[in-house]
């Protein structure tokens, strides 16, 4: 064989063979690490979220001298229509004040404001998003409707169930199910609520003897864990269920002890907004009823932010007690992070 030959002399097939085994097991190594940087990220991006939503609270509770209410609960406001929650209240503090004006959040009930602002309405917020959750920009008007609400055009007629922005983020509200009423024993989360927000009212700080830095003010909820819909959280306005009565997230009338206003209904009302730690971390679906916890599409935990304005990822293995029958006490660490009040000394988690 000459030299020209030589140098025209390719790879053999064994060779191209050993030459695409090595390929794979290189990318079967670095897509794992390629993966874990990406989630990192994200999660650094989501852990900034909360950090800048617990900046708003304070700013909020500057101002204000209280935190915001996790709703309003609007005057002759219609069955389906909608309240204005929490994160509407902060819009001016988190870079959004330019939708608060636009919305008129001081002027118009939310349903009166859809109908005036229909693409801010159901807009994606990246602050309000996990960049881990894969959930749509809007809730679906089918798959969840107790996620949509009425919108009032500036005629006066309504349009139904329509969608709106989807959020990651909920207030905590108790130890026990959501409850809208403030409890009667700071312990008993059955009475009340334990947590920092509730319907139409909120804590300041003064009223968070526990510390600052042992409570939490808010939460992770993800679209949907493990094929399962959570349905996230509803963004500005969450859906009046005027009619429903005070039904509780377990089936009981312990909810807020009146007839109307945003509800807990499944779906529908405070338990869109706002969570309670009743069922834990990241609980295993067994009914719509366990919407109303807190979790996330991060592995292990979710993050939450504190009040003095920490992050913390709390891992889905914190100690908790479900509760049972009669039993609302707070007598779990996870409880004691959820109420303001209890008295109790938290140690390490």
């Amino acid at each position: 064989m000459n030299r020209s030959q030589e140098s025209r002399r390719g790879f053999t097939l064994i060779e191209l063979l050993v030459v695409i085994a090595i390929i794979a097991t290189l990318v079967a190594i670095l897509l794992p690490a390629v993966q874990q940087a990406r989630e990192a990220a994200r999660r650094s991006t989501c852990k900034n979220n909360l950090k800048q939503l617990g900046l708003a609270f304070h700013n909020y509770h500057d101002t204000h001298n209280i935190l915001p209410p996790a709703y309003i609960r609007g005057v002759n406001v219609a069955d389906d229509s909608g309240h204005w929650t929490w994160s509407a209240m902060i819009m001016p503090f988190v870079e959004l004040g330019n939708v608060s004006d636009a919305f008129g959040v001081s002027q118009n009930s939310a349903s009166r404001a859809f109908g005036l602002s229909q693409t801010a309405m159901q807009t994606r917020y990246p602050l309000f998003r996990c960049p881990s959750d894969d959930g749509p920009d809007i809730h679906d008007a089918v798959a969840s409707a107790g996620y949509t609400i009425d919108l009032i055009t500036p005629s006066g007629t309504t349009q139904s169930d329509l969608p709106v922005a989807l959020s990651n983020y909920v207030v905590c509200n108790n130890n026990s199910l959501c409850r809208a009423k403030k409890a009667t024993d700071s312990s008993n989360g059955v009475t009340g609520s334990t947590g920092a927000f509730r319907g139409d009212g909120a804590a300041k700080f003064s009223d968070i003897t526990d510390g600052l830095s042992n409570t939490f003010l808010a939460g992770e909820r993800a679209y949907q864990i493990g094929g399962y819909l959570r349905r996230a959280s509803m963004v500005f306005v969450v859906r009046d269920n005027l009619g429903k009565g005070p039904t509780a997230q377990d089936g009981s009338t312990m909810f807020d002890n009146t007839t109307s206003g945003p509800g807990q209904q499944t779906n529908q009302g405070l338990l869109s907004i706002a969570a309670s730690v009743h069922y834990g971390i990241n609980p295993i679906l067994q009914s719509e009823n366990r919407n109303g916890t807190f979790g996330s599409q991060h592995k292990g935990g979710a993050h939450f932010v504190l009040g003095d304005g920490s992050v913390r990822f709390v891992s889905e293995t914190i100690f908790f007690r479900e509760l049972v029958s009669g039993n609302g006490m707070v007598d779990s660490t996870l409880e004691q992070l959820a109420a303001i009040s209890d008295g109790q000394v938290i140690g390490e988690f």
